[in-house]
């Protein structure tokens, strides 16, 4: 078993609490919290974070996110997302529902380019039984009845993202092409009509022990490793995942006449280990409105901000510079623009 350790610390107090003692074994000392990385012999990999606490985040993931799609399979990752609480191979959606409501008060799911997670928060007597359930989600049955009922609530999550959103997608194009972080993670439209095989295919390719991940904060590194064994070890095997291709940095523009405001976003390739990761700065610029409007991006990406220009003329200046000098590195090699 391969086993990575990293570490942080929690300072304590600088001055004792009014009429509460300090510990004599804890006094001007600091918390050390390990977080480690263990992978099993079947290719699934364990992050655990102990700390002493009642409650214990779990989280189960699948490297399955939109970079790993095909032609035939866009917007799988997306679609699935937002249609986890359907039933799986062992149990009816009915019971997976009422199992993960008995243990957790929230369970939630997202796709990202890189993972499907889904997780939430249950008190620790609780989190065997729990992280069985979110295992089994990654095991789903795929009726096509069920796929249909979900349409519609994917088609809405799909509409309520905004300009900045679709601007995240014009960065990810120019910045990677047409393949792997440059594929959009939610499909500009139809988001609702992936089909059924693809679907199918998608699981088939990425739901496989290899690409599996559990991740908790609460247990010991022992706990969380002998959790995975045994909710994990019912996944099939299969490949592990493609490493992402390279930045290579670009232009992309979508004008949108008869808009009163435009979406600017910059970003440049960073010094990174493990992926290609972009620096990313952005602003939203509004006509007759003064000042500085900036939005926040997600994470990977540092946060920048541009004064305003009019609406439909071309990026200026002025702003250019301020959003490449909000990036920790100089060089700005991809752009992205829409008109909101």
């Amino acid at each position: 078993m391969l086993r990575n350790t990293g570490r942080r610390s929690l300072s304590t107090l600088s001055e004792p609490m009014r009429g509460v003692p300090a510990h004599a074994s804890s006094a001007g000392t600091s918390l050390s919290y390990a977080a480690t990385l263990e992978t099993l012999s079947s290719g699934a990999r364990v992050v655990s974070l102990p700390r002493k606490h009642p409650l214990v985040a779990v989280r189960v993931a699948v490297q399955a996110g939109s970079r790993f799609e095909t032609a035939s399979t866009a917007g799988a990752s997306f679609f699935l997302a937002h249609a986890f609480m359907k039933s799986t191979r062992s149990q009816s959606s009915l019971r997976l529902t009422r199992t993960l409501e008995a243990l957790a008060p929230s369970t939630q799911a997202y796709a990202s380019r890189d993972l499907l997670l889904v997780g939430g928060v249950v008190p620790r007597e609780s989190a065997h039984a729990y992280a069985a359930a979110l295992a089994d989600v990654l095991q789903p049955a795929l009726k096509h009845w069920e796929m249909d009922d979900a349409r519609a609530a994917v088609a809405l999550r799909a509409a309520e993202r905004g300009d900045d959103a679709l601007v995240d997608e014009l960065l990810h194009a120019a910045a990677f092409g047409g393949s792997s972080y440059g594929r959009p993670l939610v499909p500009m439209r139809n988001a609702s009509k992936v089909p059924q095989s693809a679907l199918e295919e998608h699981v088939a390719n990425c739901y496989v022990a290899q690409r599996a991940l559990l991740v908790t904060a609460g247990l010991e590194a022992d706990e969380a490793s002998a959790l995975a064994s045994d909710v994990l070890g019912a996944l099939p095997a299969g490949t592990a995942a493609p490493a992402p291709t390279a930045y290579r940095g670009g232009e992309r523009l979508l004008e949108m006449p008869g808009n009163n405001g435009t979406h600017f976003a910059l970003a440049h390739s960073t010094a990174a280990a493990d992926t290609p990761a972009v620096e990313c700065a952005s602003a939203k610029c509004v006509p007759l409105l003064p000042g500085i409007s900036s939005s926040r991006s997600p994470p990977r990406y540092a946060v920048g901000a541009g004064a305003a220009v009019p609406a439909g003329s071309a990026p200026s200046t002025s702003l250019a510079s301020a959003l490449a000098s909000s990036a920790s590195r100089p060089a700005v090699t991809s752009s992205a623009r829409c008109a909101t």
